[in-house]
């Protein structure tokens, strides 16, 4: 028979085997030493947090985004979304140390419209087809825009680039007119839209109200079964989206459709030296979606940080608060009221708030003007007040909620019991 401390003898066999197991050995000799902890505490005492961290970043590394929109094109040209620094450094004995940085740019960088006539003269390019890409986002006729699917991003595009998917007709004719639209099987089916139907579209211009002429979806050749997953596409006549784009006499890419036979190693380095604003890695079929999929990837992990950040500051504040059982009891016992003792608290977690942020922000401020300061020559870092009002003000309603609660929890005990509780 086995005893836990204070007599209470566990009978099961299974019980037996449960506790037997190492790490629950571990985890009940913490807790028996130590007191309560979170699973916060537990993990990083018994050397988790590095197997945690390493598996989030494995399957980072294994991730990979499927082509969709550039499916139909084996190559894809775009201008270089990079900027980049050489430094040369002389040292002794007539040698030199050439560094090179590249840091991507914040915003697109768009191709000359002429691009298009010098890849399609390239030998063994069949087709170049240039691509206009622009937010276009479908609005109610309430005036409230259409959520999307999932999460998916509207976008519009010429018709003339339909083939790069490629997208077909399903229902009615492509869009000629300036006020003519073609809209996704997906957009159609969840706002049950058909041809002839009006729908208003706030684009980079003022919103207008289009005609909708055709129902497109990706075709079975493209190697789906569906649409796509991650974005709403509206197509729009060659003149009106050369209007939203707002970019006269440019071009987002040009996807290339290869003649049969021809080699496509040899014809990125041909298309390459033919486009003297790219070097060889700017042309790539998956370059350009696999820009809009890093930004993604980079907000998903940025997400999932600022998650695990907030369940480990609100575990640590809970635990903190929930432990002072003995220190409220005696505060109660000398005469204070439980308002009075959750007022402490709130102004305690206040207190902490601004010593953290403080600091938070100074130690951010040094590494940002530092990046800052060897990234474009200039000290002041581009910290939008907005954002960083948003996330003061979201750790600011952690530290309220995650205070409170517990402690009204810790006042549920009568004075004369706290007062004798363990810590």
């Amino acid at each position: 028979m086995a005893k836990y401390p204070g007599g209470t003898e566990i009978a099961e066999l299974a019980a037996l085997k449960a506790l037997a197991q190492p790490r629950r050995q571990q985890i009940l000799r913490h807790l028996s030493l130590h007191g309560p902890a979170t699973s916060a505490i537990l993990a990083r005492a018994l050397g988790l947090n590095t197997g945690a961290c390493g598996s989030l970043l494995e399957t980072g590394l294994r991730g990979a985004i499927a082509t969709e929109r550039y499916a139909a094109a084996p190559l894809v040209v775009s201008a270089d979304q990079n900027v980049h620094k050489t430094t040369v450094k002389h040292k002794g004995n007539g040698k030199t140390k050439t560094k090179t940085k590249t840091k991507p740019m914040a915003e697109r960088a768009w191709l000359p419209a002429q691009t298009v006539g010098r890849v399609r003269a390239v030998e063994g390019v069949r087709a170049a087809v240039p691509e206009l890409t622009f937010p276009a986002h479908p609005v109610a006729p309430d005036g409230r825009f259409l959520p999307a699917a999932d999460g998916r991003t509207f976008y519009g595009y010429a018709w003339a680039s339909a083939a790069l998917t490629p997208f077909t007709l399903t229902r009615g004719d492509s869009p000629k007119a300036p006020t003519d639209l073609v809209v996704d099987r997906g957009l159609a089916a969840r706002a049950d839209l058909a041809p002839g139907d009006r729908l208003t579209v706030q684009s980079t211009r003022s919103p207008r109200t289009y005609r909708i002429t055709g129902i497109a979806a990706p075709t079975p050749d493209a190697g789906r079964s569906g649409d796509l997953r991650r974005q709403t596409s509206l197509f729009f006549s060659t003149a009106e989206a050369e209007r939203l784009a707002a970019h006269p006499g440019q071009v987002t890419a040009i996807g290339v459709l290869l003649e049969t036979g021809t080699d496509i190693g040899r014809l990125k380095k041909d298309i390459a030296q033919a486009v003297s604003v790219l070097d060889p890695t700017g042309v790539d079929r998956l370059q350009a979606e696999q820009q809009r999929g890093n930004a993604e990837v980079n907000y998903l992990a940025m997400r999932l940080v600022l998650a695990f950040t907030a369940i480990t500051v609100v575990n640590a504040l809970a635990m903190s608060v929930s432990e002072r059982i003995r220190e409220f009891a005696m505060l109660r016992l000398a005469g204070a009221t439980r308002r009075q003792i959750l007022r402490m608290v709130r102004v305690e977690a206040l207190t902490v708030l601004l010593i953290a942020a403080s600091l938070g922000t100074g130690m951010a401020l040094a590494v940002l003007t530092a990046l800052s300061v060897g990234m474009t020559g200039n000290a002041a870092p581009a910290v939008q007040p907005l954002v960083y009002a948003t996330v003061v003000c979201a750790a600011g309603l952690l530290v309220l909620v995650a205070t409170p609660l517990p402690g009204r929890a810790a006042l549920k005990a009568r004075p004369a019991e706290g007062a004798t509780a363990k810590q």
